[in-house]
């Protein structure tokens, strides 16, 4: 079997030239919660796309450091939920009853909090995803900006993407969550379930968290999707 070392010098001197094998972006979100696991996530060898939550106490100082290991930052950015004030999604979070200034403002404060970000996702947002005055607002500061988002469709009826390919923001949207359940043999499934959508489509997009039972299953993962011609990729690489 080939060695997940091995792999990952491949990958780092080839990289450049794969630019036709299938691509499978992993984006790990919740991040600036848990140092080990941080640690963990980025001792993995694997360009993983690490978003990091605006009120977390380490993300700012993690995103830091994943920036000049050159992982993909992102902010994590906390939006209203279907099921809100119940369901909290926390500090600093687009609200829909905010004026389009208040969005702006909120998000601004966001980014701060989350130094070399090069991109936006959202946390929660089940209903701020699906206003479509709400998701102008938040891809405004993006525009400005140059940010790209990443829908990560907590809603089937999320207007985010489709949104942001009309304003001329750079997007994808997410295709699976890899662990809602945290179930080491039910993430590898799911991993690998992206691993065939990335050999029929060229590309899939994967979202998962900071938990041991992820962070081991894609550690197992690696070399099989390795093997089968597959390059991890950072999501800059998939927006469009």
């Amino acid at each position: 079997m080939i060695g997940l070392s091995t792999l990952i010098i491949a990958g780092l001197i080839f990289g450049p030239w794969l630019g036709d094998a299938p691509k499978l972006a992993l984006i790990i979100d919740d991040l600036g919660r848990n140092r080990r696991a941080f640690e963990e996530i980025t001792s993995l060898g694997i360009p993983l796309s690490l978003s990091f939550l605006p009120d977390a106490p380490f993300s700012k100082a993690e995103a830091e450091t994943a920036r000049s290991k050159g992982f993909d930052v992102m902010l994590h950015l906390p939006m209203e939920p279907h099921g809100y004030p119940e369901e909290d999604p926390g500090e600093m979070a687009v609200l829909c009853r905010m004026t389009d200034e208040e969005i702006a403002e909120t998000v601004e404060r966001a980014l701060l909090r989350v130094p070399g970000a090069v991109g936006v996702d959202n946390h929660m947002g089940s209903k701020a995803t699906e206003d479509p005055r709400v998701m102008r607002a938040v891809l405004s500061v993006l525009k400005r900006r140059g940010l790209f988002f990443l829908d990560a469709l907590t809603t089937p009826k999320s207007v985010g993407y489709k949104l942001a390919r009309e304003m001329g923001v750079p997007t994808a949207h997410n295709d699976l969550f890899i662990d809602n359940s945290r179930d080491e043999e039910a993430i590898l499934k799911a991993i690998h379930r992206l691993s065939r959508i990335a050999l029929r489509r060229g590309y899939a997009i994967g979202i998962g968290h900071p938990y041991p039972e992820t962070i081991r299953a894609i550690r197992k993962a690696a070399p099989v999707v390795g093997s089968k011609g597959i390059r991890f990729a950072k999501i800059s690489e998939l927006v469009r």
